[in-house]
């Protein structure tokens, strides 16, 4: 072990990239909620979790499995901890959290760093790690697992095989969550996934968001019918058959490791309950989209992918049509333009400011667009009339 670790972060994980990372984290209450639908009531959990880096999710899922395991479990990580992309991306890097990446493999200081955070686990849940090609070690295992995260491999002609092999590890009523899924290809485009599909990101020039194409296509291949959430397609097994999964909702609690995040996740409110959503959960309501920037555009093509036909935006500056609907202000929602009990997205970072705004409208439902995607949607409370200053 780097005693410099020791040095750097004594008494506690060490994530130097996860401000960089933020877009890509995974959510940390749809993890929670997938060990939780997924604990056996008797004997430990098994876990797999491909991709692992330098340990942010794993420390996630070891923290909801020492809530929600009674016995505890295992958790095994499996990443080659290596210099993972192909040689005609090395000379094109521009993103930061590649660059680091990068550089942390090839010092092998990812393996380092992941094995000093997977010490701050539950005493409960024990951390084995599976070093190699993502294909080659989900070829030799042959245990059922009760959750299998899949956030690796990135290109398309490895996550086929992947995906393929990961159903069959399973178990019948357990999770199989596949991870980097921000743009499925109806939203992102069946030409742009395939012009791109053998990079493992690519930025959208249109929706301007980072994606990964060949994860986007293996997954329309293996799962046509997938909707994601949170960046993830989240499927139930049942039998032979892998059905979508919704984590309804529940109580919320930031794990410790990511403190520093909260403010990323501003629906999440520790100890409160948070109540994930689809886009087709809106399929028979009157939906506005408040917000006609280019996160209330992303949210609109996620709604349209499922089968949700907005009935117009709301905007506080801009007024007109966008995508052939109207644009109407804030004052003419208020008046009633939006209909008597409409449901109201909010697909902007700003919603804590917006939300009281909306208190008279006694009938509306109220969700925040999960950002910065908008690939799914947070429950959020009625709000309270804003209070008139003394």
């Amino acid at each position: 072990m780097n005693p410099l670790l020791s040095l750097v972060s004594p008494d506690k994980p060490y994530f130097p990239d996860l401000e960089l990372a933020t877009p890509a984290l995974t959510d940390p209450a749809l993890l929670q909620f997938a060990v939780r639908d997924t604990a056996p009531e008797a004997g430990a959990m098994r876990l797999l979790h491909v991709g692992a880096g330098v340990g942010a999710s794993t420390l996630t899922l070891a923290d909801a499995m020492g809530k929600h395991a009674p016995l505890g479990g295992t958790i095994f990580a499996v990443d080659s901890w290596g210099v993972q992309l192909r040689p005609n991306e090395l000379g094109v890097l521009q993103r930061d959290e590649q660059l680091l990446a990068l550089r942390l493999a090839q010092q092998d200081l990812g393996y380092e760093l992941f094995q000093w955070n997977a010490g701050f686990a539950p005493d409960q849940v024990k951390i084995h790690t599976l070093r190699g090609p993502a294909a080659e070690i989900l070829s030799v295992l042959a245990c059922d697992f009760d959750l299998v995260l899949l956030e690796a491999p990135l290109y398309r002609d490895q996550m086929v095989p992947a995906l393929e092999r990961a159903r069959t590890l399973v178990r019948d009523g357990g999770l199989l969550l596949v991870g980097k899924a921000q743009l499925p290809v109806p939203v992102a485009g069946d030409d742009v996934c395939r012009s791109s599909g053998d990079l493992s990101v690519q930025f959208h020039p249109t929706l301007r968001l980072d994606f990964h194409p060949g994860v986007s296509l293996a997954i329309q291949q293996e799962f046509p019918d997938a909707l994601p959430l949170a960046g993830h397609v989240i499927l139930r097994r049942v039998g032979d058959d892998f059905i979508p999964h919704t984590p309804i909702s529940g109580p919320f609690r930031m794990p410790a490791h990511l403190n520093s995040l909260k403010s990323k996740f501003p629906a999440y409110r520790d100890g409160q309950s948070v109540s994930l959503q689809r886009w087709d959960s809106l399929r028979t309501a009157a939906t506005w989209i408040y917000g006609a920037g280019e996160a209330g555009q992303r949210a609109f093509r996620f709604a349209q992918s499922a089968g949700v036909s907005p009935a117009g935006f709301i905007d506080t500056y801009r007024r007109g049509s966008l995508f052939g609907l109207e644009v109407i202000g804030p004052d003419d929602l208020l008046a009633g333009a939006a209909g008597d009990a409409p449901d109201i997205v909010i697909a902007t970072q700003h919603w804590p400011q917006i939300l009281p705004s909306l208190a008279s409208l006694q009938q509306a439902r109220f969700h925040a667009a999960i950002l910065p995607a908008g690939d799914g949607l947070v429950a959020l409370p009625h709000p309270a009339p804003e209070q008139e200053p003394v």
